[in-house]
């Protein structure tokens, strides 16, 4: 069987399978845009229910994608990248919406990515599908 499919978007080799004759890149990426971010005091709650509190000053971003747009709540310990570097979800996820805690200020704009490479950092979609419980497939 082929799996064409598969193949195009660089999928098709499982970690435990025997080596392909010929290279797959993984062709699959999401990104988003920081939409907002605001220096937020200590002791801050964020967020519906106010799940996260801030524990110092902090900079938090809201970037437009949220549980609507498939991003799960159990996706949270993965994070997010930006310029190379890996920031957490914080608060819930809302269903358009969802806000990251930043090191320092970014500027709107600033691109988010979900799934993909930044400098050194990866988010894959084998790192999504093993936080969701599914097979890369799904």
């Amino acid at each position: 069987m082929v799996r064409c499919g598969s193949a195009l978007t660089g999928l098709l080799k499982q970690p435990s399978e025997q080596p392909l004759p010929f290279p797959l890149k993984t062709a699959i990426s999401v990104h988003s845009t920081l939409d907002l971010i605001k220096q937020v005091n200590a002791s801050e709650k964020i967020g519906y229910g106010g799940t996260y509190t801030t524990t110092q000053t902090e900079w938090i971003g809201t970037v437009p994608i949220g549980y609507a747009d498939g991003w799960r709540q159990n996706f949270k310990p993965i994070g997010v990248l930006v310029e190379g570097k890996r920031f957490p979800i914080v608060g819930r996820i809302a269903m358009d919406q969802l806000m990251i805690g930043f090191d320092r200020m970014y500027s709107v704009g600033t691109r988010v990515t979900f799934i993909g490479q930044e400098g050194n950092e990866t988010i894959s979609v084998d790192d999504i599908a093993r936080e969701a419980n599914v097979s890369r497939g799904e």
